[in-house]
């Protein structure tokens, strides 16, 4: 169970209960850490997403946000011992490169606890429309590629990481008001004690099984 495998974190519970600050800043590994962290302590399911890999999100078995939703409202709710522990974590020393191109950040918690996380760096695409504070378009690519034509540059995306609402979204939209592509830092992998991405996807699936 959880709470067996991660008992040493309760200390995180003790800790201060001031929330850390809403980051919205992914341009590092670390500043994407603290986003999401910020975002799991505000329990922002959608922000929350937004930081995962897709190689995280297959690994955990999510095929799209709902899933994610559902596992925080059910299996890795705002008491759960380690959603506590990342809301209370601080990254601890310099980001070290992996020899993949990944990033690993060793992780403070409270009373000495510690942990660490994986990042990975990926292309995203953004698509805003008139009026917009948040793209309609919020798309990872798994490459940056750029073509020169008649028209200028243009960033070609497949259809295929397009689903089909937003297809038609694009062919009724006139034109947009801005057009993002940009690097940015996703988690990837994790480690808090015993809890790794292998067990919660354990609890998750065990979670579906339930009658």
């Amino acid at each position: 169970m959880p709470g067996v495998r991660s008992a040493s974190l309760l200390a995180c519970l003790l800790a201060c209960c001031a929330l850390p600050p809403r980051v919205d800043d992914r341009s590092t590994p670390k500043r994407a850490y603290e986003t999401f962290r910020g975002a799991i302590a505000r329990a922002e399911y959608a922000r929350e997403w937004d930081c995962l890999s897709d190689e995280m999100r297959r690994a955990l078995g999510l095929r799209h946000r709902g899933n994610w939703e559902d596992a925080r409202a059910v299996v890795l709710d705002q008491s759960h011992i380690l959603i506590n522990g990342i809301c209370r974590s601080h990254v601890d020393g310099e980001p070290k490169t992996l020899p993949d191109g990944r990033v690993l950040l060793c992780l403070d918690f409270p009373f000495g606890y510690e942990g660490k996380v994986v990042m990975r760096r990926a292309v995203v695409l953004r698509v805003f429309a008139e009026g917009d504070t948040e793209p309609r378009i919020y798309q990872i690519l798994p490459g940056l590629e750029v073509e020169w034509g008649e028209r200028g540059l243009t960033i070609p995306v497949p259809e295929k990481f397009l689903d089909p609402e937003m297809l038609e979204w694009l062919r009724k939209q006139g034109p947009f008001r801005r057009v993002e592509a940009a690097a940015e830092w996703f988690l990837d992998s994790f480690q808090a004690g015993d809890e790794t991405l292998r067990t919660v996807r354990k609890d998750l699936d065990s979670k579906d099984k339930e009658p």
